[in-house]
């Protein structure tokens, strides 16, 4: 391990660890024949079925458990190469090898247990809700736990192609207890070792004296195995699982939400959904992702589901932003074949690295990366000159073939647009602050700016709730005519495209990208009609957005966290009826979210057998969710390069406390509570050197601030005002040194 890899957690035995604090949230088990869980809202409680799975890796390899700890999949990938898709879009394919079905068989004294076969009595938890351990309840002499994880050093620069996959006993009864563990065996395509020096044979003997323990930790390693092998053996399995913990401890921080366990628990089981997306080559390159999300099915890989699933690792794990940019400048753009390709058959695609190279910047301030890849600057500035010269008629709006798979509403799409403008505005600071490319820069800044103007020209219409952007619209003025399947009909006409693509997430990131602000009037009207019966694709027993024919694929979940972008208040947000409680009661047992929700959906709530079950787990609306609930709800936001962390809690659900949490590489403590006639933000700066706290506390509505305590003086300094739908803001900078903790205190 490196010196950068000080562990978070402390426990000396496995007995400790394993005993560690679980999620309260995301749990499942079945005891006496009966299911329990942890999220009583949730609509997955209604019945089990063998979709659910508790799923762990280290982007080398993957691994997906059911109730019973079985390992129905075991995975590890190979290098990206092209493949021409029959549907639009960018598609590149990877090699997988996959292993199903590894589980253990136990015998204590003269009995014997088939794990996988079990059908009573076992449960699974999340270890610091991430790491799935099992535990059965089948014998009332011993106790036995499984966990399984995917080693990564704490700092993230060690991961094996290998996975733990360990069995715990403990004799819990007066006497000796002996037995036998049957582990799974070595196959063409997996090796099984054991850690710690021990012998791993197909027949394992044990014997445990009272109150004792047995501990068996498997190494499951692809094949070639080697190297893999190698690199485990220099720790232990205590200190690799310390480690490991400790690295997704870095990537999420650990987040109280104590009036909404399940929102603060729900970031972090989404941005561990993106992260086990996420797949690396043997190279140590990426090799894209493991489509869709954290569950394998398919070969194929879809650029813009792996672009939104990737943009929160590009702020929470430099080294995989650094790796990630690498992989969409060789990719993003589509080769002519089935189609025709280049730059215009989807520009949100095809500009995906330049966003993601601009938004490492601002993160980390980096100029060391963009100078030992000057590749990135030339590939960067082509994909933006070749997206510029795609304007149509005579406004200054990019055109674009397809979004993705789908095609592009009208002449001048919304979302594309808003995406080239950040491109072209935050990657213009790259050329200017790290190349020195002023004139450039202000070229790129000054078509931005003509972008932003003809949006607001062209795309803002009279919508049933006031002044909304729409998905796209002609040159004329008018909306596009469009085929649409909506709402049972089987051969529709053409019909004016008054719609919200669930699949538009561009707009429902406009506030993140900085392009405005989230309660701009036009974008949250436009988010407020995505799910309402004004939206031709809304599908109103579903509370969602229909993607192609509704009666056999429902709700896309995109569509979902469009709508999230529309709340204002703890009613809308979290209420009976809220927009998070909508994706609550469809949110898995172990908190993953899937593309399709729903099936046959007038009465289930899980894709089983339908062709669409193989779209899986959706990356896609887990990254976008990330994006938005840390930028926009939880408020923080970080730029690097002036050290200034700007705070804006909105978080109408709960106060909350955000420890240890990561942007770039830099860390942070924020916490916001409410108090009787106050509101009360802080900022702990974890970092060695100084930074800029930008506070904007927003105030009930009604009230204005009666006076200000900065650190626990009262503040008679400077101060501006801003404002948040009907309630007043106030903002004040302070500064924070290394170790220090920035607190304001607002009166009202």
């Amino acid at each position: 391990m490196s010196e950068k890899s000080t562990s978070h957690y402390v426990f000396k035995t496995i007995e400790e660890a394993l005993n560690g604090e679980c999620g309260k949230t995301f749990w499942a088990s079945i005891r006496n024949g009966s299911l329990d869980y942890g999220d009583k809202e949730t609509l997955f409680g209604k019945h089990l079925d063998e979709d659910l799975t508790f799923d762990i890796g280290n982007n080398r390899i993957l691994m997906n458990l059911d109730l019973k700890g079985t390992i129905l999949n075991f995975v590890s990938y190979g290098e990206t190469y092209p493949y021409d898709h029959p549907f639009p879009g960018v598609w590149t394919q990877k090699y997988y090898q996959h292993t199903k079905n590894l589980s253990y068989k136990i015998k204590v004294g003269a009995k014997t247990y088939d794990l996988k076969d079990l059908t009573d009595d076992y449960g699974v938890c999340l270890l610091g809700n991430v790491l799935p351990v099992t535990e059965f309840y089948v014998d009332e002499k011993v106790q036995i736990k499984l966990i399984a994880f995917a080693p990564i050093s704490a700092d993230g620069a060690v991961r094996p192609s290998a996975a733990f996959y360990g069995l715990f006993i403990k004799n819990i009864s007066g006497e000796k207890v002996k037995g036998v563990v049957y582990a799974p065996e070595s196959s063409e395509r997996i090796t099984v070792r054991a850690a710690d020096g021990i012998e791993a044979k197909p027949e394992i003997d044990y014997e445990i004296r009272s109150g004792k323990s047995f501990w068996l930790p498997l190494v499951l390693s692809a094949v070639p195995a080697e190297d893999a092998l190698k690199e485990i053996s220099k720790h232990g399995s205590i200190e690799w699982l310390r480690s490991t913990l400790t690295y997704f401890r870095n990537l999420t921080g650990d987040l109280h939400m104590p009036q909404d366990v399940y929102a603060g628990e729900f970031l972090e089981r989404c941005l561990h959904q993106c992260f086990n997306a996420t797949v690396m080559a043997p190279s140590g390159e990426i090799a894209g992702e493991n489509s869709w999300g954290s569950y394998p099915l398919r070969d194929e890989m879809w650029m813009k589901d792996f672009h939104y699933t990737y943009m929160p690792l590009v702020m929470a794990d430099p080294d995989l932003a650094r790796r990630g940019i690498l992989w969409f400048l060789k990719w993003s753009v589509r080769f002519t074949g089935r189609f025709p390709g280049g730059v215009e058959h989807s520009i949100s695609n095809s500009l995906a690295p330049v966003g993601m190279a601009a938004m490492y910047y601002a993160n980390t301030g980096d100029k060391k990366f963009f100078n030992e890849h000057p590749e990135v600057k030339d590939k960067c500035k082509w994909l933006l000159d070749e997206a510029l010269s795609l304007r149509k008629h005579d406004a200054f709006l990019v055109a674009s073939r397809f979004i993705s798979d789908g095609g592009s509403a009208g002449d001048y799409h919304t979302g594309s647009n808003i995406f080239a403008w950040y491109c072209l505005t935050a990657f213009g600071r790259v050329l200017e602050e790290v190349y020195n490319d002023a004139e450039t820069a202000a070229s790129y800044r000054k078509a931005a700016e003509k972008i932003k103007k003809d949006l607001a020209k062209h795309n803002i219409i009279d919508g049933p709730f006031g002044k909304q952007y729409v998905e796209g619209i002609d040159a004329d003025g008018k909306l596009p005519m469009k085929h649409v399947a909506v709402k049972g009909v089987e051969d529709p006409a053409q019909v004016p495209y008054m719609a919200h693509d669930g699949e538009e997430s561009d707009t429902t990131l406009a506030s993140f990208y900085g392009y405005t602000t989230y309660d701009d009037l036009p974008l949250h009207n436009l988010k407020k009609f995505a799910l309402s019966e004004h939206n031709i694709l809304y599908m109103r027993n579903l509370h969602g957005i229909v993607w192609a024919d509704p009666n056999s694929y429902g709700t896309t979940f995109p569509g979902y966290i469009s709508g999230l972008a529309a709340a204002t208040d703890h009613e809308t947000m979290s209420g009976q009826d809220g927009l998070l409680t909508r994706i609550r009661r469809l949110t898995d047992l172990d908190g993953s979210i899937w593309w399709w929700p729903f099936t046959q959906w007038k009465t289930t709530y899980r894709i089983n057998d339908h062709p669409a079950r193989g779209l899986g787990k959706c990356g896609w609306a887990s990254g976008v969710f990330c994006c938005l609930f840390i930028s926009q709800v939880l408020g923080v936001s970080y730029d690097a390069p002036s050290r200034t962390l700007s705070f804006r809690p909105f978080s109408p659900s709960s106060d909350f406390t955000w420890d240890g949490f990561r942007l770039g590489e830099s860390s942070f403590t924020a916490s916001f509570r409410r108090e009787a006639s106050a509101v009360v933000l802080e900022v702990t700066n974890l970092n060695s050197h100084t930074i800029t706290v930008k506070h904007q506390a927003i105030l009930p509505k009604g009230k204005t601030a009666k006076s200000l305590t900065l650190d626990g003086i009262e503040f008679k300094g400077k101060t501006s005002t801003d404002s948040f739908f009907e309630s007043k803001v106030v903002v004040l900078e302070a500064k924070a040194k290394r170790g220090e903790t920035s607190r304001l205190r607002v009166e009202y």
